[in-house]
């Protein structure tokens, strides 16, 4: 008995929920206040915005506080947070630079540190070519990057096990004419490492924060130093201070400041050799 009064309860709950959506449907198509929108009740004359017809450009208004990034421009839709991706997107050049994996975050990051890269899209170029059989088949890489140089390079990132995979994809791409890259490039986990990513997280901190004048202060303190020092030697009487701190990585991210390992993490106690 307790059993049928519930699904009684349930079926009536559900017809109710039905004839208020509808309620509710009927009023927006008719343009009456929906008191079922917390902005109707609060501020009646208030309009929603209409996003039904809205487009969005990569146009910035910089007169706005607030601004959306541009589309990322992929070949390909990325896929959704699962237990297998972890999707998420930094921003470079106003444009959404997307990633689905751990690997694929640290390549971009490093990449958008590099000094020497000017332009990077993700989920592009789109390849096509003719495998060991002669079928047909086609791969989009995961990055693409406009160096300063001119160069176009397509990047792959997957795990360091598929790296005698993907060499010979990339051999059989070379067999045609690929318009839209000049160089394919894989990338794996053994490049993009921890300490090489917490790395370029810091050059594009000092990118943003750093203070001309510590720069200049930092190049004039290079001028009178050896060519192999220490990273402390850079700070006045070795104490730190986050304005030199931003100076110093600057400098590092521009490659003017070396470390003799490209893969340690670079510390207060870390070798750096000066380019002249």
């Amino acid at each position: 008995m307790l059993h049928e009064r519930l699904i009684y309860r349930r079926i009536m709950f559900d017809r109710q929920a039905i004839g208020v959506r509808r309620r509710v449907d009927n009023a927006r198509s008719n343009g009456q206040p929906d008191y079922f929108d917390p902005l109707a009740i609060h501020a009646p004359t208030v309009k929603r915005p209409d996003l039904r017809n809205h487009v969005e450009v990569d146009r910035v208004d910089f007169d706005s506080p607030f601004f959306f990034p541009g589309k990322h421009n992929g070949v390909r839709k990325v896929q959704r947070n699962s237990d297998r991706a972890a999707v998420g997107f930094t921003i470079y050049n106003n444009r959404r630079i997307y990633h689905e994996s751990t690997n694929e975050l640290r390549v971009s990051v490093e990449l958008q540190a590099n000094p020497e890269v000017v332009d990077i899209r993700s989920q592009f170029p789109k390849a096509l070519f003719n495998d060991g059989t002669g079928k047909r088949r086609y791969h989009i890489f995961d990055y693409y990057v406009l160096l300063t140089s001119g160069e176009r390079c397509a990047i792959a990132v997957r795990s360091e096990k598929y790296r005698a995979a993907y060499e010979e994809m990339f051999d059989w791409m070379a067999l045609e004419y690929q318009a839209e890259f000049d160089r394919a490039i894989f990338w794996s986990n053994s490049q993009a490492t921890r300490h090489m990513f917490a790395n370029a997280r810091d050059k594009l901190w000092a990118r943003d924060e750093h203070d001309s004048r510590e720069v200049e202060i930092v190049r004039d303190r290079m001028r009178r130093l050896p060519n192999e020092i220490w990273f402390w030697e850079l700070y006045e009487r070795g104490v730190h201070n986050w304005a030199r701190h931003a100076a110093i990585w600057y400098l590092i991210g521009q490659g003017e400041l070396e470390p003799q390992s490209q893969l340690e993490r670079i510390s207060y106690i870390s070798r750096l050799t000066i380019v002249r």
